[in-house]
């Protein structure tokens, strides 16, 4: 006997597919849940939690700090209570409300997943003008880093400088390499002045934690990126938890990106950019970057306060911070030459 489509197997076999596409769609949203903003959050308790008494309890939650200046991420428990109610809710659903009811909890409308090659091949660099800040977030082995790569690619594509402390395992001029503050900041001096030029940094929870952040190491890292806008030059923030990213990157970034998992990436852009897409068939970095490498930034041998209180106040901070590289910090002539050389290596043929 040839068996319907709508017989009770089938149909269980529908129910239990959507109920975990729906779980899954939950569960990669809870992992980036340090990049959502309130809305996102009032909409999750919308068509997520199907217990009163619970979705209340949330609610409040939202009311209580929606107008403050905290994002979601910075409540205590909030992660854990929308994780709590979200999962027995999709089971809810199921029973009560089939396949209508488990529908109707959209969670991500931007989850229906497109290909990377789809859109402007400038996607990631588009919202990087100058000033700009951005985040690149995943758990650790997610491509974070050779997402990082591929939008250095495509910035020095477009006749830009970046520098990076991503360590190479080859040379190549496409990006400049530098492992600490000193070597950041002899660079910028050296460069061409009307040439948009973004500092990438990885592994960012090595150099900074919120969680310490009276540090030397902690503050002068947050000047290094404040000193980085002002000098209208853009930074990307390579980091895995909320914790480990500074005050500056966190407030004012206008690019998100998260990691999902290799070839897959959720990408968010505010500002004139309005952009919410989850992206898959990410290509890989062409760039030969060391994947091992610990990426230490060390800020702490140049006194980054000192030089921002040097160049406050003066008509080119371009020259007024190479005045201080070499008089406070007595720089060599050798090394300043060295980082000259490497910048027009890389700004060859602009």
């Amino acid at each position: 006997m040839i068996q319907s489509f709508s017989s009770p197997d089938i149909y269980g076999k529908q129910m239990a597919q959507l109920a975990e596409e729906k779980m899954s769609q939950f569960v990669n949203l809870m992992d980036r849940f340090d990049t959502l903003d309130w809305p996102k959050i009032k909409n999750l308790v919308t068509v997520g939690i199907w217990d009163v008494s619970r979705a209340m309890e949330i609610t409040n939650h939202i009311r209580r700090y929606e107008k403050t200046d905290k994002k979601p991420g910075d409540i205590p428990g909030l992660e854990y209570l929308l994780r709590a109610a979200i999962g027995p809710s999709i089971r809810l659903a199921e029973k009560l409300g089939g396949i209508t009811g488990l529908g109707s909890m959209v969670f991500e409308p931007e989850m229906s997943i497109d290909e990377f090659q789809y859109y402007n091949p400038d996607i990631m660099i588009i919202g990087f003008k100058e000033g700009n800040f951005g985040r690149m977030s995943g758990n650790p082995r997610k491509g974070k880093t050779s997402n990082s790569c591929l939008l250095i690619e495509r910035w020095n594509g477009k006749g830009n400088i970046a520098l990076s402390n991503i360590y190479k395992k080859e040379e190549t001029n496409k990006y400049i390499y530098v492992k600490n503050a000193r070597d950041l900041f002899t660079m910028i001096s050296d460069m061409p002045r009307k040439v948009p030029f973004i500092f990438i940094y990885d592994e960012g929870g090595l150099s900074y934690s919120k969680l310490h952040s009276s540090t030397i190491h902690s503050r002068y890292m947050n000047e290094v990126a404040r000193i980085i806008g002002k000098l209208y030059g853009n930074m990307l923030y390579i980091d895995q938890i909320p914790e480990a990213c500074p005050e500056t990157i966190q407030k004012f970034s206008t690019n998100t990106f998260h990691a999902i998992e290799p070839g897959r990436m959720y990408i968010e852009l505010k500002g004139p950019y309005k952009f919410r897409r989850t992206l898959r068939n990410i290509p890989q970095t062409t760039l030969p970057y060391d994947t091992r490498d610990i990426a230490y930034f060390d800020s702490k041998d140049l006194n980054v306060e000192g030089m921002f209180s040097y160049i406050s106040g003066t008509e080119n901070p371009y020259d007024s911070m190479s005045e201080y590289l070499e008089m406070k910090e007595s720089i060599p002539k050798a090394a300043r030459k060295e980082a000259k050389e490497k910048v027009e290596s890389t700004t060859e043929g602009i």
